[in-house]
């Protein structure tokens, strides 16, 4: 085996190199895992939110790096690879970040409750290099739950000519307009959507759709990169969690502002006859509905006091509030010391 040394240094897997981009030093060695210690590695000037990993015979560096801006990474001296050697001199490599492309981000996921402690009723996204966006918002029923995860799945067989999403007749147009960002270039921007007047400072449920105002070309990767956001968002005092298993699920109910229990709330399972109550604690168990087949999100749970109405979807590899039936099992036990 050779002397440990650095062979090169890329940003972005060999893409442009942009910020927020992960920067990569390859060695010619693996590094040893168990003594690689993430403050071998020192960035200059400060990299925000700075993570260091080791994977094989590489260090990975991720952060919130600037645009237009040269950084240089300095890799420890006794940093050490599986064979035991190190790498002997401070080794200094320089990562030259340039403009980002205009990307808007969407959340991790499209069901958003808004802080009903927060005093406001503001959805945020986040871009970077967008002077502007449109911004619509359409009120909803749990009952049109079912026409949304579409949205998600396939939203390109929704949109018209203009690149803007077309959306049901059923959801209510409340908000149309065009929102400046305010953020200075090649940084990631959080843009704030006061949603009062909308949801006339109570309770709702909402569809907003953020879609960028410059059209992308379908072969171009910045077209991937700006696809609409779509997100369902609700504004209620009321908190619902939920676990099932192929037969029951278990609710329990709190109220957003103070976590105590909200008792004798009725919790119903969309598109079935079957309505949990909530006993002093918060706490219902009820049956699930077995018939019925449901794609995307699933079945909701929707809980209602008055007219705050809160819902509950099953997301990314849930059940979809749905039951199963139950087949015999073989199972080996074995106790031992």
């Amino acid at each position: 085996y050779a002397p440990l040394r650095v062979v090169r240094t890329e940003c972005g897997y060999g893409g442009p190199c942009e910020p927020l981009s992960p920067w990569v030093v390859e060695l010619n060695n693996p590094v040893d895992p168990e003594a690689f210690d993430a403050s071998l590695v020192t960035v200059s000037p400060e990299l925000p939110g700075q993570r260091v990993e080791a994977f094989g015979q590489t260090i990975q560096i991720t952060g919130v790096s600037a645009g237009r801006t040269d950084y240089e990474i300095t890799i420890d001296g006794s940093l050490t690879d599986i064979f035991g050697q190190t790498l002997g001199d401070d080794e200094t490599v320089t990562v030259e970040v340039g403009d980002a492309r205009p990307q808007l981000f969407g959340g991790d996921r499209p069901f958003v409750t808004l802080d009903p402690r927060s005093g406001e009723q503001e959805f945020a996204f986040t871009s970077i290099n967008h002077d502007d966006v449109y911004v619509r918002a359409f009120r909803v029923t749990p009952e049109e739950w079912e026409t949304f995860p579409d949205y998600i799945w396939d939203t390109e067989r929704f949109l018209d000519d203009d690149g803007r999403i077309e959306p049901p007749e059923t959801w209510e147009l409340a908000l149309d307009e065009i929102i400046e960002i305010e953020g200075d270039p090649n940084t990631v921007t959080e843009t704030l959507v006061d949603l009062r007047e909308v949801l006339l400072g109570g309770p709702g449920q909402l569809v907003v759709l953020v879609e960028p105002t410059e059209q992308y070309s379908r072969d171009d990767e910045l077209y991937w990169m700006n696809r609409p956001l779509v997100t369902w968002v609700q504004s209620t005092v009321i908190g619902i969690d939920a676990v099932a298993d192929d037969q029951s699920v278990v609710v329990r109910a709190t109220d957003l502002r103070d976590g105590s229990p909200v008792g004798g709330l009725d919790v119903a399972i969309s598109d079935s006859d079957i309505v949990i109550t909530t006993d002093a604690e918060g706490v219902g168990t009820g049956a699930l509905p077995t018939s019925g087949d449901f794609e995307g999100f699933g079945r909701i749970l929707v809980a209602r006091a008055g007219d705050d109405i809160a819902i509950l979807p099953s997301l990314f590899g849930g059940n979809g509030w749905q039951g199963s039936e139950r087949s015999d099992q073989t199972r080996w036990y074995v106790l031992t010391d």
